[in-house]
């Protein structure tokens, strides 16, 4: 297995045992009652630079108002904040159409790990950013619980 395979797969048990939802498909969506999650995986990539695409497929399948955007990023760390929160990354004119992925929007993350933050911000307008917190396994269990 690639290290991007692996990646792929890091930590769906925990979202899938721990967290209780079941995966929709093979996609980063997530689905537990009425409850959402999109939750791609994230390793540093080139220049030690955290990135993801966000697909224009997954958001079609999902209610931004029962959503939370849960990356799981490599080792044990995640995000957690309503995908509504999202909004000014996932403007029409900051996406970009690929061949093989359809519309996706590049999201870059910039992570201050001594304050546990991370800033999204689009690949295509980097003053549109997005300011979040950073868990561990522990603590977004009870972060996901509070906003779901």
């Amino acid at each position: 297995m690639s290290e991007r395979e692996s990646t792929r797969y890091h930590n769906i048990d925990f979202i899938k045992h721990e967290l209780g939802f079941t995966q929709l498909g093979n996609s980063a969506v997530f689905k537990k009652g009425v409850s959402y999650l999109l939750s791609p995986a994230v390793s540093q990539g080139e220049h030690h630079k955290f990135w993801i695409d966000i697909r224009e497929a997954n958001l079609n399948k999902l209610d931004p108002q029962k959503t939370v955007f849960l990356p799981r990023i490599v080792p044990d760390l995640f995000l957690c904040i309503h995908l509504n929160n999202l909004s000014s990354l996932l403007l029409p004119e900051l996406g970009e159409s690929r061949s093989h992925s359809g519309n996706v929007w590049g999201i870059y993350m910039n992570f201050q790990k001594a304050q546990m933050k991370m800033t999204l911000y689009s690949k295509r307008d980097s003053l549109k950013k997005v300011d979040t917190e950073v868990f561990s396994k522990k603590t977004v269990i009870d972060k996901l619980n509070s906003i779901i």
